[in-house]
């Protein structure tokens, strides 16, 4: 029997993290931070938090248990805040050589706190011994576990470690969403399929290489399959702060419709385009927030009008007053901005040749 595997995009996830096609990310970069947030975003810039380190855990140990191992190594030590920890890891950048002691008590003071103050820590009045002293009772046992860290592992705290396992207990016995991991003869559960499809022959070019144009990619976290039924069911795990009743304000905040109707359209041209899948139905996209404290498992699926705007014309207007844009009307502008290798201006602003015109009555 011909599975939905088959038709995946057989890669690992570096392969698939390096590739260059336009992803969720990279679109919901650009609508949230624009043309310069993106250009960040391409050249390597990365903000880790402790609810995304928390979210990976949860998503590997649910989707990928036999990777854990590999992509993490669980320590015994009290996780910093962001901030500080955002610090401790810009210092080791300026200090690693081979052969350093990974103890902040053996680093130059100057350079933890200039490195502090250029990242906008402690109070103004905050003498350079005060800051220096609280960077390094802070973060000294995160900052021992970098070496490790530069092998490809990521760390993290027996507390997060054990938080994640429990999320991950309660996706799988609660009753709400314990069906979604349940195979039989006939239902498959797949996890991490990656998928990746060109809608043009055209070409546009990424610094020195040449690629396919409107060339889409996306890893789905799990896809249900019913053979016999014939239907397809999408899912995104999300781990979130927020109470999962107010996951909705979730999709807002991180674009998460960017995701939800990208992966429904990559999923369903692969389908469509398939004489034994053709006739399959997919059954719209769906997220399964988790908090870690509340452990209220749901599940929010993503109903679209199926309509595609055209530039400047908004979806919809979030609870803050945020316009949200079609991913293709979103694609198209992140290519152009690619194409033309052009950051100092938005594709309207430079099209227009800089001028702007103003109508406020």
């Amino acid at each position: 029997m011909k599975e939905l595997k088959d038709l995946a995009w057989n890669v690992d996830e570096e392969t698939y993290r390096k590739d260059r096609a336009l992803s969720y990310s990279m679109l919901s970069t650009f609508q949230k931070s624009g043309f310069r947030g993106l250009k960040r975003m391409i050249d390597g810039e990365r903000t880790e938090t402790k609810q995304l380190a928390h979210g990976s855990a949860v998503d590997c140990l649910l989707t990928q248990p036999d990777k854990f191992d590999e992509y993490y190594l669980v320590a015994d030590f009290k996780e910093p805040s962001d901030d500080v920890k955002a610090i401790a890891d810009a210092i080791w950048e300026e200090v690693k050589s081979p052969g350093i002691r990974a103890d902040l008590n053996s680093i130059d003071a100057e350079i933890i706190v200039r490195t502090a103050r250029g990242m906008g820590y402690g109070a103004s009045n905050w003498k350079d011994e005060t800051i220096a002293k609280k960077i390094i009772e802070s973060a000294n046992d995160y900052f021992s576990f970098k070496p490790i860290e530069d092998t490809g592992k990521t760390i993290i705290s027996q507390w997060n470690y054990d938080k994640a396992q429990e999320c991950v207990h309660v996706l799988r016995s609660h009753p709400f969403t314990k069906w979604i991991f349940e195979e039989s003869d006939t239902v498959k559960v797949y996890y991490q399929l990656k998928f990746k499809i060109s809608r043009s022959g055209n070409i546009y070019r990424w610094k020195d290489e040449l690629l396919e144009r409107d060339t889409l990619r996306c890893m789905l976290d799990i896809v249900v399959v019913d053979y016999k039924n014939k239907w397809i069911m999408p899912f995104d795990l999300k781990t979130t702060g927020k109470n999962e009743e107010d996951f909705i304000l979730s999709i807002q905040d991180w674009n998460y419709d960017i995701q939800a109707t990208l992966y429904w359209d990559i999923l369903w041209d692969v389908i469509k385009n398939d004489d034994e899948f053709c006739d399959f139905s997919l059954v719209p996209f769906a997220f399964i927030p988790i908090n870690k404290d509340n452990l209220c498992p749901q599940i929010f699926r993503y109903i679209t009008k199926g309509n595609t705007t055209t530039i400047r014309e908004p979806k919809f207007i979030d609870y803050k007053g945020n316009p949200h844009y079609s991913w293709q009307d979103l694609a198209n502008e992140v290519q152009w901005h690619i194409n033309n290798d052009e950051w100092n201006y938005s594709r309207k602003t430079f099209l227009q040749e800089g001028l702007n015109l103003v109508e406020l009555e």
